[in-house]
């Protein structure tokens, strides 16, 4: 190994995580969000986000199945309208999860919240159910739960999306990628009062 390689090693190995600003476990360092953090906030916040989707699960399908069916036992409807209907209303429930501020019961419980990622703001019922449609394809809540680590998950593309961690929320890694937006309307901001000092100036001139 060079010199050159030796030192760029090196200066990986003992650099802060940009999270939790620890450096011993950024040796086994990987990519969140096309952001290099250490292995334990990866591993956190992908832990958080399983979490959060077991208990929307048993919440959301499991126990508003077996409420919906009570409910509908109740009223006296036909053994195969109970199951269908039990089934399907939890399957929509489950779908706009995310719609109330972005967060779902697993979610909330957890600490993460799901933003439009445009304008950072939290979802809406159409957005939670274009990102979660994906789940209902066979075995893709298997393969959607390996790739939490990384961040993006299969829907998040094309529903414009992004999972974020309530506890660095305002972090860059997290942020909705409006940084150019907002470096560009600044610097339209300070060409207009440039420009209106540069008018008033020759206005001045002028009369004077």
């Amino acid at each position: 190994m060079s010199a050159q390689e030796a030192s760029s090693s090196e200066g990986q190995s003992t650099a802060a995580c940009p999270l939790c600003g620890k450096a011993d476990k950024m040796q086994k360092a990987k990519p969140l969000y096309g952001h290099m953090v250490c292995n334990g906030c990866r591993d956190g916040f992908a832990n958080r986000r399983q979490a959060a989707g077991a208990l929307d699960i048993f919440v959301l399908i499991y126990l508003l199945q077996l409420a919906l069916a009570a409910m509908l036992v109740s009223q006296g409807s036909a053994p195969e309208d109970v199951t269908t209907i039990a089934w399907l209303g939890s399957i929509l429930v489950f779908l706009g999860k995310e719609s109330i501020g972005g967060r779902s019961p697993g979610k909330a419980f957890f600490g993460v919240r799901v933003i439009d990622d445009t304008n950072g703001q939290p979802v809406g019922l159409a957005w939670s159910i274009k990102r979660n449609l994906p789940l209902l394809i066979p075995f893709m809540p298997l393969i959607v739960a390996l790739q939490l680590g990384k961040g993006e998950r299969t829907g998040d593309g094309w529903a414009h999306t992004k999972v974020v961690w309530q506890k660095y929320a305002d972090h860059p890694i997290f942020a909705p990628p409006l940084g150019k937006s907002a470096t560009d309307a600044e610097t339209v901001r300070k060409a207009e009062a440039i420009v209106r000092e540069a008018q008033e100036r020759a206005r001045l001139e002028k009369s004077g």
